[in-house]
């Protein structure tokens, strides 16, 4: 009887019109009861007509998941199974489009991502796949707020999609929605980074990249990727501290890191004191380097340029001061790429323990090739400092001929340098040393009556408060003056010192850093504070504070100066870049806090003029720091806040510095 019936059936099923075909859920429960009854023709038969029924094809579409499972349950189910693969080929969008995507089987998903029929931006790939992934985990993440990830969440994720991602052309995506959308994501997309230079390789792509990682990963993972993309990392300009071994973050910066050996085409470097053997192993050896050092005659050394022999190097020996004294004490890098330049100035000399064992101050600031098709009008500010500085060593063709060719329309710093002589009248005195400081903190932030300012320094010479009252008249953005030339206080008055604190390191702080002893001895003989000259009644002691390393137990020889102003409007200026938004200003670079180093203003004997006398070659970097809107409301909290660390100044020691404890003194020399 049950054979008659299911002959019945098949041959009813058979004879079927097309234009009268049985419904399709119920063609499935006959081929599931077919299957069931081991009944082989009608189950063929049933398939054939599940696969012909354009009915049944968006049936397919949607019930994907159900049928998808109802194969690998059912896997003699063969003709089915072709037709399902077949089905997924020619309908990819219709897949990724459906309302059961975030549910679809990896395998189907795979079958997608593999096909050239999916018609869809690879934006929309990427985030349908991203979502899918996401779906896949179960705790409840927000891709649009990576920043609260914890990293189990991307391991996990990466997990999930380790076979779709390789399928998702990531170099077809537009740069400014990859940067946002897809950058993000970057720790779960190997060679992401390489693949998109290779294929979108625009410097403003590449930088944009850079920033976006950046951005979401800090600036450990942009370094990183800048080093093996080989483009301009600072473009904006910034300072920073050299790296300490066991002390990484987005503050410190390595030697090699600025000077990118293996695309290093050409450099210019200055230093009081040279490593050979060290700077060899760190510069490329078929380059043209030439390096500014100091030089005695005692050591058989003149003035001039001279070559080594068998090397590229080119040795610049700048003139010295008239009186003998004084040193060529001035760090700068001009580093040359292949379409951009470098400049680095910092405290830095070109020996492994300034930048491998104790902290120095860095400015850094890239600069592009100028765009030739514009109106070039020579060398202006920023620039123009920089080549009267070079010529003023010697360097007639030498490098200064190669600094037109770049745009420093973009340039942060004011230079300050200090060039041996004696510069006569108030226009020069303002083009050097403290003069120049003067200048800058005029033009800058304007003349101001209240300030409170502070000076680290690895060497200080011999002080006094004639001294400081000149510098402090500088720091101000007043005209200097020379010491004879103001009134002295009347009788029984007395002069105060100057709101300045100098901060110099304890003999137990040197002594008790945390160095290798050689290393230890050999960073402490920097640290220099002449005996005699601190044991004068004239040196004023109470201005010292200790200058100890926010990195525990280590040594600075790093120069930083540090002025805030103690009055300010009582609301923000519309213009935060305006000298009434000026809050203060800081100095980086290579003068130490002495007379040699900054100069010292006299009168002229025979012209009355005033003047300033330099013995040392120096160099350094002013910026203006303006006030944030914050600092206009009241917030206690705000006020007990490092006003310089909140305005990403990278002091290398603790603030503000305290006094020496007990008998604590000065490190000093004999």
């Amino acid at each position: 009887m049950l054979s008659k019936i299911v002959q019945n059936l098949f041959n009813n099923v058979k004879t079927l019109p097309r234009d009268k075909s049985i419904p399709p859920p119920l063609l499935f429960d006959l081929l599931i009861a077919a299957d069931e009854l081991c009944l082989g023709r009608l189950i063929d038969h049933t398939q054939k007509q599940l696969c012909d029924s354009l009915d049944c094809i968006n049936f397919f579409l949607d019930n994907l998941v159900g049928i998808y499972n109802l194969t690998t349950q059912f896997p003699h189910f063969q003709i089915l199974q072709r037709h399902f693969t077949m089905l997924i080929e020619n309908h990819p969008t219709e897949i990724f489009n459906s309302h059961y995507f975030l549910e679809l089987p990896e395998e189907i998903l795979l079958s997608c991502l593999r096909n050239d029929n999916l018609h869809l931006y690879e934006i929309e790939i990427w985030e349908k796949v991203l979502e899918w992934g996401i779906n896949q985990i179960p705790r409840k993440l927000n891709r649009f707020k990576v920043e609260d990830w914890e990293v189990e969440d991307f391991i996990e994720l990466e997990m999930k999609l380790k076979k779709c991602i390789p399928l998702i052309r990531f170099y077809h995506i537009k740069s400014g929605i990859l940067y946002n959308d897809v950058i993000p994501f970057q720790p779960i997309i190997p060679g992401l980074c390489p693949e998109l230079y290779d294929n979108k390789a625009t410097l403003s792509n590449t930088l944009k990249l850079l920033d976006s990682i950046d951005k979401y990963f800090g600036y450990f993972w942009s370094r990183i990727y800048a080093r093996k993309l080989h483009v301009p990392r600072y473009l904006e300009g910034v300072t920073k501290l050299t790296y300490i071994p066991g002390h990484d973050g987005d503050n410190y910066v390595k030697f090699d890191d600025l000077i990118q050996k293996s695309i290093l085409k050409q450099a210019f470097l200055s230093s009081m004191i040279v490593d050979f053997a060290w700077l060899s192993s760190k510069l490329p050896n078929n380059r043209q380097i030439v390096l500014a050092k100091d030089w005695r005659k005692e050591d058989n050394e003149s003035q001039g340029l001279n070559g080594i022999p068998n090397t590229k190097y080119l040795i610049v020996h700048a003139p010295k001061a008239e009186n003998g004294f004084g040193c060529f004490h001035a760090k700068l890098m001009l580093l040359f790429f292949d379409k951009w330049m470098r400049v680095v100035i910092s405290s830095g000399n070109l020996v492994p323990q300034d930048w491998e064992l104790c902290e120095n101050g860095v400015f850094i600031q890239d600069f592009l090739v100028r765009d030739k098709s514009k109106e070039f009008n020579g060398l202006q500010g920023f620039a123009r400092d920089i080549n009267d500085f070079l010529v003023s060593m010697g360097l007639k063709t030498h490098i200064v001929n190669l600094l037109p060719e770049y745009d420093y329309s973009k340039s942060k710093a004011t230079l300050i340098p200090s060039i041996p002589g004696i510069h006569k009248g108030m226009e020069n005195i303002k083009r050097f040393g403290h003069g120049r400081i003067c200048k800058a903190v005029k033009e800058l932030c304007g003349s101001r009556e209240d300030v409170q300012l502070e000076f680290q320094s690895s060497s200080i010479g011999s002080l006094n408060k004639q001294y400081l009252v000149e510098f402090y008249q500088s720091a101000r953005g007043l005209d200097p003056v020379s010491a004879l030339s103001r009134p002295r206080p009347k009788k029984g008055e007395v002069d105060p010192l100057p709101p300045i604190t100098v901060v110099y390191p304890s003999s137990k702080v040197v002594y008790e850093s945390k160095y290798e002893y050689s290393a230890k001895l050999a960073i402490a003989s920097t640290i220099c504070l002449s005996e005699k000259a601190y044991n004068k009644d004239t040196f004023p002691k109470e201005v010292l504070r200790n200058c100890i390393s926010k990195r525990d137990g280590k040594l600075m020889h790093s120069k930083f100066a540090l002025a805030q102003f103690r009055e300010k409007p009582n609301d923000m200026p519309l213009n935060v870049e305006s000298q009434e938004n000026a809050g203060g200003w800081y100095y980086c670079g290579s003068h130490n806090f002495s007379e040699s180093a900054w100069g010292k203003v006299t009168t002229s004997r025979e012209t009355k003029e005033l003047q300033i006398r330099i013995n040392n070659w120096e160099l350094g970097v002013f910026f203006p720091i303006y006030r944030k809107e914050q600092e206009y409301l009241p917030n206690q909290d705000y006020d007990k806040k490092d006003w310089f660390n909140e305005h990403s100044v990278p002091v290398p020691y603790i603030r503000p510095p305290p006094r020496y404890a007990g008998n604590e003194t000065p490190k000093v020399t004999l």
